[in-house]
């Protein structure tokens, strides 16, 4: 066996393998780490997932038109295609930045007297599949009433599948 030769520069043995297996430990933890990470960027992946969205509400001088009130989500993606739904006394509906944003507009007819309609919930169930829940907020009388909800949210390509869940709900009035 050779014998260690220590100088005065040189730490003792002990000292190299406790410094040795220190580093090696920061190593490995940084390896759990950012595989870790990646681990969570996976996780944007998995779906379902709740979609954030703002409701998109119309001025008081416009008025939604063309819709066939047929229980669907139209999917809008720019102002050539909401100005075929939109009609207003002056130009005073909201603005969308269709270049970051989407227009998701929900319309049918309620059985009874509608009192509110709103959006509860937007779901991602895969790439192109989402799934949109309404509150409709009715009363006692029967009386066929249109309805329509939009939301924004962030950029959705043409071609995705939106289900339209409506849920009932009882409003005495």
């Amino acid at each position: 066996m050779k014998k260690f030769n220590q100088n005065l520069f040189s730490p003792p043995p002990s000292v190299v393998k406790k410094v040795t297996a220190a580093m090696l430990c920061m190593i490995l933890s940084g390896l759990f780490l950012v595989a870790g990470c990646k681990k969570d960027d996976k996780k944007e992946d998995s779906y379902p997932k709740d979609i954030p969205f703002t409701e998109y509400v119309l001025a008081d001088d416009c008025q939604w038109e063309n819709l066939a009130y047929d229980d669907k989500v139209m999917l809008i993606n720019s102002d050539e295609e909401l100005h075929q739904y939109v009609a207003c006394i002056n130009d005073g509906y909201p603005e969308i930045n269709f270049a970051k944003q989407t227009l998701l507009l929900a319309h049918g007819m309620a059985t009874r007297v509608l009192v509110y309609a709103n959006c509860n919930c937007l779901q991602q169930f895969s790439k192109q599949s989402y799934k949109m829940e309404v509150d409709l907020f009715q009363g006692l009388a029967t009386v066929m009433s249109p309805w329509q909800v939009a939301i924004i949210v962030n950029k959705l390509k043409d071609g995705c599948v939106i289900e339209l869940i409506t849920i009932d709900k009882d409003i005495e009035l």
